[in-house]
C-alpha cells in the first residue's frame, strides 16, 4: 500500500527559554475514508506552511460565498481520500457545506496561476521541512519523467490527442503529462507538471480556442502544450531553480538524453 507524507514542524523551548523546531511527518494510508480524521492534519498543514498567503500570491481567489481556503481544502483532500466529488459531498456528515457547482467554478477560473502555486508550496515544503532532515545535499536530485495520462471516454476536450504509449506499445487517447520532481531515493515532491498535447495536427482529436488573449495565461499554456517535450523540459527546469537552487544533479529517461539537450541542461 502507497503512503502519503504531510510535512509540518513544531516549536519546543529548552531550559534556557529558546524556541526549538523540530521536524514532523504525518504518514497517510492510501484512501483514508474519515475525511474528518484528516481534517485536522491538513489545517496544520496549511497554516504551517501559510496557504493563504500562497493562493493570493497566485491570483487564486474567490469573490464572494465561500471562503477560498474552504474550496481548495476540499480539492485538496480528494486524492487521499479516493473519493469522487459526489461521493465526498453525499457523505453522512460533509465537512465541506458547498455543492458541486462551487468546486467546479473555482476549478474552471483561468485567473488563477496553478503552476505557481505548486513551485511556491514545493519550494516551502523542501527548504523548511525536508533539507533540516539532513546535512548533506548531494542525496538530492531533480528527476523529470512524462507518462500517458489517458482519457479514453472523453471526446470534446481541449488539445485533446493520440499518441504512441511506448511503455504498453499502442496508441492511446489523451495527453502526455511531463512532471518536474524533487527526490531523496525515498519521497518524491512535485515542483511542476505540463500537460502535452500532440504538436501534429493528424493526431489532434479536438482543436485549441482560438479566439483567446494571446497574452494570457491559458493562450500561453495553449501553445506550451503543443512543444516538444525537451523544450517544454528546460522551461520547467528553470522555472523550479528560481525557486530552489540548491540542487544540480537531474535524473531522467535515456530517450531525453542527447547532447544538445544535456549541453542545455549544464548552462
Amino acid at each position: 500500500m502507497k503512503t502519503l507524507l504531510l510535512f509540518g514542524r513544531i516549536d519546543l523551548e529548552n531550559k534556557n527559554n529558546h524556541q526549538k523546531r523540530f521536524v514532523f511527518k504525518f504518514i497517510l494510508p492510501e484512501n483514508y475514508e474519515n475525511e474528518w480524521a484528516l481534517l485536522p492534519m491538513f489545517s496544520s498543514f496549511f497554516k504551517e506552511f501559510k496557504l493563504n498567503q500562497l493562493l493570493r500570491k497566485c491570483n487564486i481567489s474567490k469573490e464572494k460565498g465561500i471562503p477560498t481556503k474552504e474550496v481548495f481544502q476540499m480539492i485538496f483532500l480528494l486524492p487521499f481520500t479516493g473519493k469522487s466529488f459526489s461521493g465526498f459531498l453525499q457523505s453522512r456528515h460533509p465537512i465541506f457545506q458547498g455543492k458541486k457547482d462551487t468546486i467546479y467554478r473555482f476549478l474552471q477560473k483561468t485567473s488563477g496561476c496553478w503552476r505557481k502555486l505548486l513551485f511556491l508550496l514545493s519550494a516551502k515544503v523542501v527548504t523548511e521541512a525536508w533539507f533540516p532532515l539532513t546535512r548533506s545535499l548531494k542525496r538530492y536530485t531533480w528527476v523529470v519523467d512524462d507518462s500517458p495520462y489517458e482519457r479514453p471516454r472523453s471526446s470534446k476536450v481541449e488539445g485533446f490527442s493520440r499518441f504512441y504509449d511506448h511503455a504498453q506499445g499502442r496508441f492511446s487517447r489523451g495527453f502526455r503529462m511531463l512532471t518536474l520532481g524533487l527526490t531523496d531515493g525515498a519521497t518524491f515532491i512535485p515542483f511542476s507538471f505540463s500537460l502535452l498535447s500532440s504538436y501534429q495536427k493528424e493526431n489532434q482529436l479536438y482543436p485549441m480556442d482560438s479566439s483567446l488573449n494571446k497574452r494570457s495565461k491559458r493562450a500561453k499554456l495553449q501553445k506550451e502544450s503543443q512543444e516538444k517535450a525537451p523544450e517544454v523540459f528546460l522551461k520547467l527546469l528553470d522555472e523550479a531553480l528560481k525557486y530552489c537552487p540548491l540542487v544540480s544533479t537531474i535524473l531522467l529517461d535515456s530517450w531525453f538524453s542527447f547532447p544538445s539537450l544535456i549541453k542545455q541542461g549544464t548552462l
